[in-house]
């Protein structure tokens, strides 16, 4: 299995998914999904959740719809069945047998660093810190559990994923884990916030430690994080990858990126149509446009075209995740353009002043010069010097909006 430096990776969710198991719903003879020989556009790298969505994926993989060559990431559930309080749903075999079976690239089961229940649901996002060493060595049993489970004969990567709010705790967690290091063949981080700043920290943490193998952003989200990821590449050697599921705002709330303005959007939904949430998802941000054609030429908008109003009008089913294959193809130029600036200091610094609001296009730029000065005096020096930028709560981790930018 061969990566690229650097991997967008969206997560498949429940319309993106159902869609290729409905034939009522094609435009045009062709499927309003990216990952299928049918769809409408077609990307093949994306990142699959077991603990929702096995049966469902399995289902469409057996029918021979999955695009050849595709890699498929494989989250562990771990995160879910804390928040819904069924932790031991999956076993970690469990979960690393199906992995292997279906997909390229799984990640361990983790034992989240947080306070749960009698029932194992979290109690607010309650960061443990007495029990922090407890459940990394918890993952780290995790992942050793499964070494008996190894087929030699599938090229599948299995990657240990690290906790932690801040450098020295993801180290701690990362020399606990590492213990397995000749199981793992790559590794996971995550920001515990969503300042572009706290994920700064993490990357200098990557870009130090993780020196070898590939390593994978988890919940990068939106376009400020996954830009900082973008320029750490700079200084990373081995293949990157970073999951979102911002794109699929399309199947949830028909939100759709603007081509033209990278940080915007607009909404295609009745007003009787806008549910409880209403107030909550701007409806302000509703626009009527007559012909998407004429705003954009991606071939998910120059193939509906006109339609868009009596699409809206009747609520069509296909429209959400129509709309949500735009915002894939969006996010994959813009990453693209951001990729072909990154040593044009000039150009990325006018890039994100002219797409971010003032407060985060700060916060975006000292999360560069924070990268940069770990580079030039070393991590301890730099973080120092950003200390009161990387304040962090006690109740912190917790998944945000998948519209905050």
């Amino acid at each position: 299995m061969k990566l690229d430096k650097i991997t967008f990776v969206p997560v498949l969710n429940g319309g993106i998914l159902n869609c290729a198991l409905r034939s009522d719903i094609m435009v045009d003879g062709m499927r309003p999904t990216f990952y299928t020989k049918d769809a409408i556009f077609k990307y093949n790298r994306f990142l699959i959740n077991p603990f929702h969505h096995s049966s469902i994926y399995v289902d469409i993989k057996n029918r021979g719809l999955i695009l050849d060559d595709s890699i498929v990431w494989a989250d562990s559930g771990g995160l879910q069945g804390v928040t819904l309080g069924q932790k031991d749903k999956f076993s970690p075999e469990t979960v690393f047998k199906w992995q292997q079976e279906h997909t390229n690239i799984g990640f361990c089961v983790d034992d989240l660093p947080f306070k749960t229940d009698s029932r194992g649901a979290l109690v607010g996002w309650e960061f443990d810190k007495e029990h922090f060493a407890e459940h990394a060595e918890k993952t780290r049993q995790n992942i050793a559990c499964t070494r008996k489970l190894r087929d030699p004969s599938k090229d599948f990567w299995f990657y240990g994923i690290i906790q932690g709010r801040k450098y020295d705790e993801y180290l701690e967690w990362y020399n606990i884990i590492k213990k397995e290091d000749d199981h793992l063949q790559g590794y996971c981080v995550k920001s515990p916030t969503n300042s572009p700043v706290n994920m700064a920290e993490t990357c200098i943490f990557a870009i130090n430690n993780l020196t070898e193998k590939p390593i994978h952003f988890l919940g990068t989200g939106n376009l400020g994080r996954s830009l900082i990821v973008y320029y750490a590449s700079k200084f990373i050697k081995q293949p990157i990858s970073f999951d979102s599921s911002s794109y699929d705002g399309g199947t949830q709330y028909r939100s759709y990126f603007l081509p033209f303005m990278f940080n915007k959007k607009i909404r295609f939904v009745s007003e009787h149509n806008l549910g409880e949430d209403s107030d909550v998802l701007g409806p302000e941000d509703i626009v009527d446009i007559d012909d998407l054609s004429q705003i954009c030429d991606c071939v998910v908008c120059q193939t509906i075209s006109s339609r868009i109003r009596a699409m809206v009008k009747a609520n069509a089913p296909a429209l959400g995740s129509l709309i949500s294959v735009h915002n894939v193809i969006n996010n994959i130029r813009v990453n693209h353009y951001i990729e072909q600036i990154l040593n044009n200091k000039h150009k990325l610094l006018e890039f994100i002043n002219f797409n971010f609001e003032e407060s985060m296009a700060r916060k975006l730029i000292l999360g560069i010069d924070m990268i940069d000065l770990a580079m030039e005096k070393g991590h301890e020096y730099a973080l120092n010097y950003y200390k009161d930028e990387l304040k962090l709560n006690a109740v912190a981790g917790s998944q945000k909006t998948i519209f905050q930018f």
